[in-house]
């Protein structure tokens, strides 16, 4: 790290103690390859910076300014990133895994190939973020906006994706867990049928667009296969064991009308 940098960083650092000093203004800086391990840099403005390569393990990035900032294959491993801005900063091959980017704004960021491996991305927008073929297994995206997100071969085996906000069919390119749904149409009680039926045709669902599709397909495309993933399995699935003659199936039924196999 050269002195002009130390310098900067420092009269930050006083300036977010309160003992004077000055809000670090590194707007459009040339940080290359920086070694910025757990560095500091809470508020400061780093907007159109070239971080592409820098080392930043660690730092502290709360609520900073990086809109459109170039961090492509920079080392952000278990970097706070909270409430910071992302907007159409290139973060390509970026390795992110474990970083905390809650609340962070990720609109129309470049993650192609990024690891994202088990970071925290609760509540982020990623509106028209390019996310083709990162690594976002195991990440938190819950209450995620990712609308207008491409997810070309993205990995989510394992995220949690509860509440996040997607187009239909929006995932059928990633790469998913995904649970191979059977239904037992020969033995099944007419009492179950004739409420799942009722249910579908009278719109009395309170299920989620896939779920309600997966339905459509059981009742009127018997040869269609129907796979959700883990979580739609669970709405599913609690939805129906609650329908009235659930617990008229065959006898030899693992579940009496309706299971899933993990593919």
């Amino acid at each position: 790290m050269d002195e002009q940098l130390k310098a900067i960083l420092d009269s930050h650092r006083r300036w977010l103690e309160g003992e004077g000093g000055e809000r670090a203004n590194l707007q459009g800086a040339d940080l290359h390859r920086a070694r910025l391990e757990g560095a500091d840099l809470r508020r400061a403005h780093l907007e159109d910076a070239n971080l592409q390569g820098a080392h930043l393990e660690g730092a502290d990035l709360y609520r900073v300014s990086l809109m459109s900032a170039n961090l492509e294959g920079a080392d952000l491993r278990g970097a706070n990133l909270a409430e910071a801005d992302l907007n159409e900063a290139d973060l390509r091959d970026a390795d992110l895994r474990d970083a905390n980017l809650r609340h962070a704004d990720l609109a129309g960021i470049d993650l192609r190939g990024a690891n994202l491996q088990g970071a925290d991305l609760r509540s982020v927008r990623l509106e028209r973020a390019d996310l083709e073929g990162a690594d976002l297994r195991n990440a938190d995206l819950r209450d995620a906006d990712l609308l207008g997100a491409r997810l070309d071969g993205a990995r989510l085996q394992g995220a949690d994706l509860a509440g996040a906000i997607h187009e239909s069919g929006a995932l059928d390119s990633a790469e998913l867990e995904r649970v191979w749904v059977g239904v037992d149409w020969e033995y099944g009680p007419e009492e179950w049928w004739d409420a799942v039926r009722d249910a579908y045709n009278n719109g009395h669902l309170n299920l989620s667009e896939r779920v309600q599709e997966a339905i459509r397909l059981l009742l009127y495309a018997y040869d269609s296969a129907v796979t959700l993933t883990p979580d739609e399995w669970d709405e599913l699935y609690a939805w129906a064991s609650s329908l009235p003659g659930w617990g008229d199936g065959p006898d030899y039924a693992e579940h009496p009308l309706l299971w899933g196999e993990l593919e």
